[in-house]
C-alpha cells in the first residue's frame, strides 16, 4: 500500500512504508492513502505506527550552559605612561615657562591653577603691565 505525505502545505507521494522514514515522516505528519477518508497524523495509522516504536526516544532538548566570555579591557590607542597628577606652584611656572610656545599635549590640571593664579596676582600688582609677560604663555597653557 503507498501513502502520500502532506509537508509544508504540499502533498508528496506515493510512498510505499518502508521509504517514509526516508521522507522524514514523523509521528505527526499527516499521511493519507486510498481507502481513507481523511488525512491522519502516521502514528494513528496502524500499517505506520510500528514504524515509529523502532524509532529510539528522542532526549528533550537542553540548551547549552552559558559561557561567561573573559573580560578584556578595551586599548584606545598607545599606552602612555603614568603621569604625576599634582604639581607644585614652582614647578608648574616652570613648567608654563618652558613651553611658552608649546600648544600641544596636555597641562595637569593643578599646572593650569597654579598658572592662572600666579598671572592674576602679577596682573594685580604691576597694573596690568605684567599681563603682557603672561599673555601668550596663559594662551598655551589653556590650549593644552
Amino acid at each position: 500500500m503507498d501513502f502520500y505525505v502532506a509537508k509544508n502545505g504540499q502533498q508528496t507521494g506515493p510512498f510505499p512504508v518502508n521509504q517514509l522514514l526516508a521522507e522524514g515522516v514523523t509521528p505527526e505528519t499527516l499521511v493519507w492513502c486510498d481507502g481513507m477518508t481523511q488525512w491522519l497524523p502516521a502514528k494513528d495509522v496502524a500499517e505506520i505506527a510500528p514504524l515509529f516504536a523502532q524509532m529510539p526516544p528522542q532526549p528533550p532538548y537542553t540548551q547549552p550552559a552559558y559561557q561567561q566570555p573573559v573580560y578584556a579591557p578595551p586599548v584606545y590607542g598607545p599606552q602612555r605612561p603614568p603621569v604625576d597628577k599634582n604639581v607644585g606652584f614652582v614647578d608648574a611656572l616652570k613648567i608654563c615657562f618652558s613651553k611658552y610656545f608649546d600648544f600641544s599635549g596636555r597641562a595637569r590640571r593643578s599646572e593650569f591653577w597654579y598658572f592662572s593664579l600666579w598671572s592674576f596676582i602679577i596682573t594685580l600688582f604691576t597694573c596690568g603691565i605684567g599681563f603682557l609677560a603672561v599673555f601668550i604663555p596663559s594662551i598655551a597653557v589653556c590650549v593644552r
